[in-house]
């Protein structure tokens, strides 16, 4: 599988029930006598909202928002009805749902829409029943930089090296923007590689405040011989829902004084012998890469909807867009012939995905140079 590539996405459904246990150990669902039925007009117990993610914010990315509505004297039962839930973003889009768990939680679930970075806010609208009163609550939630990281590294000496010198190399990750990295998205692993080869074991990123040095791993190699070393720095977060990324290379030339060659004397030539046929060479070894995977839209969409999903693959230690082509997939049948990639990437629209939940992934065919791998799946959920 080519790791590290855009976050697979469970299903709602299953999302939804592991934030519901979340709230069910955390003792915030108790369980109490049902209120009474809902009436014409509501009531004027006075209730609570809260809530949070039960997925990983993105800026543009929906995500699910799990609630919960709460009588502020628990001894009236739970709350029943139903909420309307308003993301705070250019268009306010709104969904309108019952709460669940009726009688024993007053839990709801829904989509928030992020379109920034930073603290982002819905408002919540409970309708009220005949024991408690509607009211209406805004909520904070938070987005995190990423999910597309970018890695830069650098070199204690950039102009030319003797050899025997020692060179230290620093990788520093943010997100695509430069923003600094943070909770989920602030851990991984960085291999140094030079001239394609990996040296010495992955380190571990190590966060810091100063610019260049806000999520980084460092690492020194002696150079022993003369030429061109092309050195480059692959991060691999530690949280599924970010991408790897390959920093560009930072070439070091390395320089050294040639030893002397001995006085040549002369000596009889030895009697000819046949020279050994020669052995041809193994084949070289198809490399590694690594990718991503994204589609869009992401989550849940409508039947009939169009899905466009692009695959990105590129060299594993170099980072370079690779050549050869794609098969997409819609779990394990394919979509339509292979695509060939065009500067490391290839695309596909899905038309036709029926209701229910589907796992897109793709398959780079791999080349002579290259291994073949599929990327990680992404689930969409279509909805009637």
């Amino acid at each position: 599988m080519i790791p590290d590539t855009a976050p697979a996405r469970t299903g709602w459904h299953r999302r939804a029930a592991a934030a519901v246990a979340l709230l069910l150990s955390a003792g915030l669902v108790g369980f109490a006598a049902a209120p009474p039925a809902l009436a014409a007009t509501t009531g004027t117990a006075d209730v609570t909202i809260t809530g949070g993610g039960a997925d990983f914010y993105f800026a543009n990315v929906p995500a699910m928002f799990i609630g919960q509505v709460s009588p502020v004297e628990r001894s009236l039962g739970w709350p029943t009805g139903t909420v309307r839930v308003i993301s705070n973003e250019p268009g306010n889009p709104t969904d309108e749902t019952e709460l669940f768990f009726q009688g024993e939680g007053g839990l709801f679930s829904s989509w928030a829409y992020p379109t920034e970075v930073g603290v982002r806010q819905v408002t919540v609208e409970y309708s009220g029943d005949a024991t408690f009163a509607p009211k209406t609550q805004v909520l904070d939630y938070r987005v995190p930089p990423g999910p597309l990281t970018k890695t830069t590294l650098t070199a204690s000496s950039t102009g030319p090296v003797a050899v025997g010198q020692t060179v230290t190399f620093t990788s520093n990750t943010t997100d695509d923007e430069g923003r600094t990295l943070e909770a989920g998205g602030a851990t991984g692993r960085v291999s140094f590689f030079d001239n394609g080869v990996l040296f010495g074991d992955q380190i571990e990123v190590t966060s810091g405040t100063v610019p260049g040095k806000t999520l980084y791993a460092t690492k020194s190699r002696t150079f022993t011989s003369a030429g061109v070393h092309t050195i480059t720095a692959l991060f691999e977060p530690g949280y599924t829902f970010y991408y790897e990324s390959t920093s560009a290379p930072v070439v070091i030339t390395v320089t050294g004084t040639p030893t002397p060659k001995p006085t040549a004397t002369a000596t009889p030539k030895p009697t000819a012998t046949p020279k050994p046929t020669a052995t041809p060479a193994p084949p070289a070894t198809p490399a590694a890469v690594g990718g991503s995977f994204t589609v869009t839209p992401r989550g849940t969409v409508k039947a009939g909807a169009t899905v466009r999903a692009t695959a990105e693959i590129h060299a594993r230690a170099t980072g370079s867009a690779v050549t050869g082509s794609v098969q997409f997939y819609d779990g394990k049948f394919k979509v339509g012939k292979p695509v060939a990639l065009v500067k490391g990437q290839a695309s596909v629209k899905y038309t036709n995905l029926t209701a229910g939940q589907h796992v897109l992934k793709a398959k780079y065919l791999g080349t002579g140079a290259f291994v073949a791998a599929f990327t990680r799946n992404v689930t969409v959920t279509v909805r009637k």
